[in-house]
């Protein structure tokens, strides 16, 4: 049971829209700029998280780049080290096949022997005789060409030859 002590007035509000309407209105008016505020701020979070992600990934590709780069110096390094071991074994048999070609009136003054190539010099008693003794070379197994540079002709006949050795599997 309720017990009332002091008169109760019914008082009847009634709604005013319109107050409703212009508090809703300057509340999204300041909203507005906040919400606008919060959702770039969070996109430029994602965008930062997206640029973290993106130098991590950069760094292990650069790791793996730094990494392929030092196993093809390794690379270049043993296939220098198969080519002079190559030439090695090849300076013999191109050496064995000059002097197997040689004929006494050819007299060789220098040979030079540098990366897969060979440069003598000498004295023929005629030009038919050096340009044989070059053909005889170019024919040869260990050359792949053989080319008279100078043919100086006087008495004897000077000449400067350039031979290229033929390198495994050629």
């Amino acid at each position: 049971m309720r017990v009332n002590f002091l008169d109760e007035e019914k008082i009847s509000r009634e709604i005013r829209w319109d107050q409703i309407f212009i508090v809703l209105a300057i509340i999204l008016l300041l909203a507005a700029p906040a919400l606008h505020f919060s959702y770039h701020l969070y996109g430029a979070r994602q965008i930062e998280n997206e640029i973290d992600r993106v130098n991590r990934q950069i760094g292990l590709i650069q790791a793996d780049v730094e990494e392929h780069q030092r196993l093809e110096e390794q690379v270049e390094e043993y296939q220098e080290i198969i080519e002079d071991r190559q030439m090695r074994h090849l300076l013999p048999e191109a050496l064995r096949s000059l002097g197997e070609e040689i004929s006494a009136d050819i007299h060789l003054e220098y040979l030079e022997f540098y990366e897969g190539e060979i440069f003598i010099g000498g004295v023929g008693s005629s030009t038919g005789e050096v340009l044989g003794y070059a053909s005889s070379l170019e024919r040869a197994a260990p050359f792949s060409s053989a080319e008279v540079e100078n043919l100086d002709s006087n008495d004897t006949v000077d000449f400067d030859m350039h031979l290229e050795v033929k390198r495994e599997g050629e």
